[in-house]
């Protein structure tokens, strides 16, 4: 398979080690707590008056009036807010689709050496099958995965490439549904997609938002869907639930072409840093046809 990484991928910083964020995107309110394992996470009233008047009026005494009336307050219906950036009825969705992604998604762990250790992002590809990216599982001593629910699931590498950054891991205990994968045309310029990984700045089953960029020249695309370190592998999806890439890296929009002069920012004191990025994703029929390629093999 020829080559497809170019001079945007040369900035990329894979997220099993790098960071991803902002760019664009949006990240719903779907959310476990992180850390280095997977853990889980109009009025209406009424009211009574009485009316009374004791007055005498030539020798005439009027009589104590008593009315009771229901007031009824209505609330008016309230204007839909989504507190997002997208259409309410895309977030909707996206919130949908997002429940039920997450319990097809796996985290998974790697221990490197005696000390370190990395986690990244996978899914179910079939029903013994996780699909991941190699930088994810590269070097690892060993390897933990766990699902939505909890459960560990022993699972072993069956086959890795690094183009596309690709891994299949391989195991006998049952796992969550399939993911459905998408036709093998590319999402429209400003598609809304959507994304569940674990992005270690955040947490753990983190559905996120974002719009789909362009195209690269190697074959690739890019979106603003964010993340950070920790996404890397994740299944990417469009409006009807079907995996149209898997993320493998993002690179910021500030960064510089080899040789060109890099330019100063100003002296401010930064207490928070918040980065505009690309998100780089390999499209799912590069995954598929991969994966053909092994079975065929």
């Amino acid at each position: 398979m020829p080559t497809r990484r170019n001079t945007l991928a040369y900035f990329s910083s894979m997220l099993g080690a790098g960071a991803l964020s902002g760019g664009g995107g949006y990240l719903l309110g779907l959310q476990n707590s992180g850390g280095s394992e997977p853990r889980e996470r109009g009025e209406i009233t009424s009211s009574q008056t009485a009316t009374a008047s004791a007055a005498e009026m030539k020798g005439e005494t009027t009589t104590l009036e008593s009315t009771e009336t229901a007031t009824t307050k209505s609330t008016p219906e309230p204007t839909p807010s989504c507190d997002s950036q997208f259409d309410c009825d895309v977030h909707s969705t996206a919130k949908e689709i997002g429940k039920t992604v997450r319990e097809s998604t796996v985290y998974i762990q790697v221990k490197l050496g005696r000390y370190s250790t990395s986690h990244g992002t996978g899914w179910v590809y079939d029903s013994n099958r996780i699909v991941t990216n190699q930088h994810v599982i590269q070097g690892a001593d060993e390897i933990y995965c766990w699902t939505l629910e909890g459960e560990q699931v022993d699972a072993s590498v069956k086959e890795t490439d690094d183009d596309p950054d690709l891994a299949i891991l391989e195991t006998g205990d049952d796992l969550p549904p399939a993911l459905p994968l998408a036709p093998e045309s590319s999402p429209s310029l400003g598609d809304p997609l959507v994304q569940v990984g674990h992005p270690s700045n955040v947490g753990n089953w983190i559905v996120s938002l974002g719009r789909f960029r362009y195209d690269t020249e190697d074959g690739d695309f890019t979106s603003s869907v964010p993340g950070s370190s920790g996404v890397s592998g994740s299944a990417v999806l469009n409006m009807d639930g079907e995996v149209v890439a898997v993320t493998y890296g993002g690179t910021s929009l500030a960064a510089v072409m080899p040789g060109e002069r890099p330019e100063p920012g100003d002296a401010t004191v930064h207490e928070s840093l918040e980065e505009t990025t690309i998100a780089l994703h390999d499209p799912i029929s590069d995954v598929t046809s991969q994966i053909s390629e092994w079975n065929s093999g």
